[in-house]
This record gives C-alpha cells, structure tokens and sequence, in this order.
C-alpha cells in the first residue's frame, strides 16, 4: 500500500469512528423500544417517546451556544443519531407498510 494511501485510511478512520457510537445506541434503542412496544401492546407513546428524544437532539444542536464544547455538541449527536428512525420503524410495522 501506498504511503498516500496510508494517509488517506487514517483521515477516514477517525471520522467514521465518530459515528459508529450513535449507530449502536440506535440499534439498542430501537430493540428496546420495539420490545416494550410489542410487551405493552401500545404502539404511540413509544413512537412519540422516539419522536421527541429526536426532536431533543436536533434541538440542542441548533441551539447550542457558540462556545459550546466539542464533548457538548457530540452528546447531542449521539442523541440525535440514537434515536432518529425508531419511531418510525414501530410505526411502519404495526401498519405493515415495508
């Protein structure tokens, strides 16, 4: 392998690390929620529950300050990323519409 290539691995690795965290939060999530939702039989305050947790994470994001840390502003990543499709997943089920 190249040494350009080498160098070009490395600027994509860490980019894609980032985002992996929110990918496993959302799969834990949606499997938690799809669980609850099929335990309880009750499908649209676990679809509203997704929804507003997303809403959140968009939320603080826009609104952040100017300053705001990087640690800051990835915990409203990871919030968004996490919970973003889940309800809409439940939704899409319980309808049979995939």
């Amino acid at each position: 392998m190249s040494s350009c290539a080498i160098r070009l691995l490395l600027l994509i690795i860490p980019q894609n690390g980032m985002q992996a965290p929110g990918a496993a939060i959302a799969l834990v999530f949606s499997i938690a929620l799809a669980y609850s939702s099929d335990k309880t039989r009750e499908r649209g305050l676990h679809i509203a529950l997704a929804m507003l947790l997303s809403f959140a994470g968009c939320f603080w994001l826009a609104f952040a300050p100017d300053g705001a840390a990087r640690r800051v502003l990835y915990g409203g990543y990871l919030l968004t990323a996490g919970t973003m499709g889940t309800g809409q997943a439940i939704n899409a089920v319980s309808h049979n519409t995939f």
